[in-house]
């Protein structure tokens, strides 16, 4: 932000994106300064969600490059037929894991086996 700010001088506070960046890097500041002298937890978990909003700065990054547009646009033109694939993989898990109890559950513990040591060592 600050070499932006010695690169643009006043026109960097032009655009809504420069002055959304350099509230959330004041307000990280903030934060860290309250978290270094031990001063208003409260007001410093409060900063700590001010940093959450750095994730805004990807929808910059996409509004202003039209590759990742078209990437961004694919993945969710996509997400129906990924559902269907993902719910299949579950459906999978789920019978392998009903397979593993039955089959496993009889198991009793032997010197190697124990309820610490579920499986052998070899």
């Amino acid at each position: 932000m600050i070499f932006k700010l010695f690169a643009m001088g006043k026109c960097y506070f032009q655009q809504g994106w420069n002055i959304f960046d350099c509230l959330i890097v004041i307000g990280t500041d903030i934060g860290l300064l309250m978290n270094l002298m031990n001063v208003g937890a409260s007001l410093s978990s409060a900063t700590s969600v001010i940093r959450g909003f750095r994730i805004m700065r990807i929808f910059r990054l996409i509004k202003s490059s039209p590759e990742i547009n078209i990437v961004i646009s694919t993945v969710f033109n996509i997400l129906p037929q990924i559902s269907n694939i993902m719910s299949l993989m579950v459906i999978l898990i789920f019978i392998f894991a009903a397979l593993g109890l039955n089959l496993f559950s009889t198991v009793m513990y032997q010197d190697q086996l124990n309820e610490k040591n579920n499986f052998r060592d070899f």
